[in-house]
């Protein structure tokens, strides 16, 4: 859309390299992982490279099966790397993530999970990290529940559990929205 997400998360993640550079901070979250549909893995390693010619962080594009295993080689290192991959390809390396406490986590295109019941969705979910993003123009396109996937990548646990959801909200809306249609 043209709103600038892209660079306001570059610019959020550059700045996080640069404290970390001035300050040594040791928390143990030192990388980033960005997951997008692959065909803008490139374009996010273009935009970063354009705004910031002078890196702080390594860009490390994982875009076939060969590179996941090289990931906790990157992660061992005191430099900051940001990952980027595409969702097809973390659901089927979800796995290599497992000892790595991200940063940041951003979904481009993040209504791609919406659907709970996906191995896309659980394999996002396994991810830990201590922010996380999701940019995103098309948040839901049939039912509330949709939303409740995307908060609960959010944000864990904050509109309870899936069915806990449903039965208070998404129900309450469907009587809503049938009176609304019957006016």
């Amino acid at each position: 859309m043209g709103l600038g997400k892209t660079l306001q998360v570059l610019a959020v993640m550059e700045n996080e390299c640069k404290k970390r550079q001035d300050q040594a901070i040791e928390d143990g979250y030192l990388h980033s992982l960005i997951v997008c549909p692959n065909t803008l893995m490139q374009h996010w390693a273009f935009e970063y490279k354009k705004y910031f010619p002078n890196p702080l962080c390594e860009i490390v594009i994982l875009d076939n099966k060969k590179k996941f295993p090289e990931v906790t080689k990157y992660a061992k290192s005191k430099k900051p790397f940001i990952f980027i991959t595409g969702y097809s390809l973390i659901e089927k390396n979800d796995a290599a993530f497992d000892s790595i406490n991200l940063k940041f986590i951003v979904l481009d295109e993040g209504h791609l999970i919406k659907n709970v019941k996906t191995l896309k969705f659980k394999a996002i979910k396994r991810l830990k990290g201590l922010h996380r993003f999701i940019l995103t123009g098309t948040p839901i396109q049939n039912r509330l529940i949709e939303l409740w996937g995307l908060f609960d990548f959010l944000m864990p646990g904050y509109l309870y559990s899936e069915d806990i959801f449903k039965r208070h909200y998404e129900k309450l809306f469907e009587v809503n929205l049938t009176t609304f249609k019957e006016d």
